[in-house]
């Protein structure tokens, strides 16, 4: 026997009340090519059918961690760090389907890469019914392995947002226990960000370019009231805290352009959030902090800034002719990443 076949793998799921989803997403782990798993169900005190769907899965390498008392989301990821074993760790969503060779994949990533700290995957978008929405590339070249460095990471999220699929992400279980140790709460949804950010600054991180994940977006999920949120968003904290107390990036004029772009579209979708809630004041408001002959100068470095410049001057305008009252926002196209 190969040592890769005695290496154990730890995927821990954190789940509360996910009982339309979380059945499939469990027999699709222990449905993996690779056997040397255990699956630890972290349960956040579900008061649906969760535990009762899981409990009927009988495999000797499923275990379920309950809690009595609801906590919070990064609580939760919490405990999963604290009860990771094994050589590799990985925290996956209670509601999407994992390729059974995704686990497989990874270590033998892990295998010729042994520098590496946390190797992810590519992802397909899916919906509720499990139909595919679209792949997600996050680079044009996505049939290429990327490996990334803290400052080629934090140029490329600058370029082109987080692009990483957390619920793929597999990390060295003693990276997670003695580095990490905690999700931290003052980066609230972008939590995961910064813990990648943190990895990065002992380690290199992978992206493998097979799509090994089915994402699923959904209304029910957490993340998807970052969709019509009109705060500002948790990722450029992130972003900032790192610019500043980071001395060793070196960001040059381009990288600098694609930060403001990045918090211009902030603006930008959350003055459309606004609008889409009739929060008519917020959205003015929003718009009034963008100069636009200042953002003019920077949007046309790239495409995707000519596009959120029309967008915002579009909002402006409709803004200024009060015709929000008459239009269904819901159907209005919003710039795409």
């Amino acid at each position: 026997m190969s040592k890769k076949k005695n290496i154990l793998v730890c995927i821990c799921i954190p789940t509360y009340n996910s009982e339309k989803t979380i059945k499939n997403t469990v027999l699709s782990i222990l449905d993996q090519s690779y056997k040397n798993i255990i699956v630890k169900i972290v349960d956040n005190a579900s008061n649906d059918k969760t535990l009762n769907l899981i409990s009927s899965i009988k495999d000797k390498r499923l275990k379920i961690i309950r809690s009595k008392k609801k906590a919070s989301i990064h609580e939760n990821h919490n405990k999963c760090i604290k009860h990771a074993e094994g050589k590799y760790t990985g925290i996956f969503h209670s509601d999407d389907i994992y390729h059974k060779d995704i686990i497989k994949e990874q270590l033998n990533f892990y295998k010729y890469n042994k520098s590496v700290g946390a190797v992810f995957t590519q992802a397909r978008f899916i919906n509720e019914e499990n139909k595919i929405i679209k792949k997600y590339r996050f680079n044009k070249n996505f049939s290429k392995n990327y490996i990334y460095t803290f400052e080629s990471f934090f140029k490329k999220i600058l370029y082109n947002s987080f692009f990483l699929t957390t619920s793929s992400a597999l990390v060295q279980t003693r990276i997670y226990r003695k580095i990490i140790k905690k999700f931290n709460y003052k980066f609230g949804r972008a939590s995961d960000v910064d813990v990648w950010l943190r990895i990065l600054k002992v380690k290199p991180i992978a992206v493998i370019s097979k799509f090994l994940v089915d994402y699923r977006i959904w209304k029910q999920q957490d993340s998807f009231k970052d969709r019509t949120n009109i705060q500002k968003a948790d990722f450029l904290n992130v972003l900032e805290y790192y610019i500043k107390n980071e001395k060793g990036i070196n960001l040059t004029s381009n990288d600098w352009k694609n930060y403001f772009i990045l918090i211009y579209r902030d603006k930008i979708f959350r003055a459309y959030n606004a609008l889409v809630q009739n929060k008519y004041k917020k959205a003015k408001q929003i718009l009034s902090q963008i100069i636009l002959r200042k953002m003019f100068s920077i949007c046309l470095f790239r495409k995707k800034g000519i596009a959120l410049f029309v967008f915002v001057l579009i909002l402006k305008f409709l803004i200024f002719i009060n015709l929000f009252k008459n239009i269904n926002l819901l159907n209005f196209k919003r710039v795409n990443n």
